[in-house]
């Protein structure tokens, strides 16, 4: 589930001419298109791309990089996010509902925020990584996590990623708070290294400050927040003061 904006995006990348770098992703075919991206923008956000774009090897000389066995929804994200710093809203039907969108409905979009953090593990972004945290803590206030999407975070990322909490501070609270999930649903969890000792570590937190949770898990103080980030950034610390204050709490 690709959001409309960032796929609109990436289409007239693949139409532009005034860039110097050409990426193909994903298996190519003989009618596969480039994203055309310009140099010092790729290279301004990590050390592995500014690597092997300056490199003396052919991809460096050409200018051409191939990434066969990534996902291109990942990247679609990625480019988008590379010329406006931020991950767009997963789409909604007109007019949405109260709610926005179904825990469902929603599932393929997390899958795609849960595959696109690990592109930003896999080639060092990290200013990409915590703005799609961002974004899926942002969802979460219009939806909570179904088994699949807690599921696949499991399998896909290494134990200490942060995302690995934030779900289950989510599945907590669906537990406890909304009761739309039932502790027997997540026992099949305790397979995945780490998730008893989260669990039990985001129980005893919600209960500890139950006030605090009004609806998903919106206790979280700004300081709070950066321990989902992979480093320090201002910028989101303040759209997360931003988005408490929307919700009272700031």
């Amino acid at each position: 589930m690709a959001d409309t904006l960032s796929v609109s995006f990436v289409e007239q990348l693949k139409q532009s001419n005034a860039a110097n770098t050409s990426i193909f992703v994903g298996k190519r075919k003989p009618d596969s298109e480039p994203y055309i991206i310009p140099k010092v923008v790729l290279t301004s956000v990590s050390p592995y791309f500014n690597k092997i774009v300056n490199c003396d090897f052919k991809e460096g000389k050409e200018g051409v990089l191939h990434f066969p066995e990534d996902d291109p929804s990942s990247w679609t994200l990625f480019l988008y996010w590379l010329f406006h710093r931020n991950i767009p809203e997963p789409d909604r039907a007109e007019p949405p509902n109260a709610r926005g969108l179904s825990p469902s409905a929603l599932a393929p979009f997390f899958s795609v925020l849960t595959k696109a953090w690990m592109l930003g593990d896999k080639y060092d972004v990290p200013a990409f990584q915590n703005s799609v945290t961002f974004r899926m803590i942002r969802t979460f206030e219009i939806s909570f996590p179904t088994m699949q999407t807690a599921e696949e975070v499991f399998e896909i990322t290494p134990e200490d990623c942060p995302l690995r909490k934030l779900i289950v501070e989510e599945m907590v609270t669906a537990t406890l708070k909304l009761r739309v999930l039932k502790v027997s649903e997540v026992e099949d969890f305790g397979k995945f290294d780490g998730f008893l000792s989260l669990w039990t570590e985001c129980h005893q937190e919600f209960c500890a400050n139950m006030q605090r949770y009004p609806l998903h898990g919106y206790g979280r103080n700004s300081s709070q927040m950066e321990k989902y980030f992979i480093e320090e950034d201002r910028d989101l610390v303040r759209e997360v003061e931003a988005m408490l204050k929307e919700h009272g709490q700031a």
